[in-house]
């Protein structure tokens, strides 16, 4: 119950760091004389979790490819996210087993609420930087 409880947290706390990071604006930085501007991607059609859902949507009425299902590797931090985005996936999904074995510790729930929502927010952060290097949306992550 307690890690089930933790990963809706986590899915949650994901959702809402993927969609603020891609909701901010372009900034201008400004320096005497000169005016730099950085520029965002554009924002993507969907939030992340609702192309998820399109997703197994697809894969549950028949529309989606038969021949490639959608596969979900785990991710369990900050370097795992990237590697699963840059090889170009379309989801991914965090669990308690991948980050209590990257912590070297056994599933028995020894990994606290803040040591998950704190991986939660590194695996984000991954995401969303191979979504800004290659101007793409982030992918959505369960």
């Amino acid at each position: 119950r307690v890690i089930h409880k933790t990963m809706m947290v986590c899915r949650t706390l994901l959702s809402i760091l993927l969609t603020s990071l891609w909701t901010q604006q372009s900034t201008a930085l400004s320096t005497p004389g000169t005016t730099t501007t950085i520029t965002r991607p554009p924002k993507p059609g969907l939030p992340a979790p609702q192309r998820l859902r399109n997703l197994l949507t697809q894969e549950e009425t028949g529309l989606g490819n038969p021949n490639h299902p959608i596969l979900l590797p785990c991710v369990y931090d900050g370097l795992t996210a990237r590697l699963v985005a840059r090889a170009g996936f379309q989801a991914t999904f965090m669990t308690g087993f991948g980050v209590s074995a990257a912590h070297g510790l056994p599933d028995t729930q020894l990994i606290s609420y803040e040591e998950m929502a704190s991986t939660a927010n590194t695996v984000a952060q991954g995401l969303a930087a191979v979504a800004l290097e290659s101007g793409d949306p982030p992918i959505p992550c369960i």
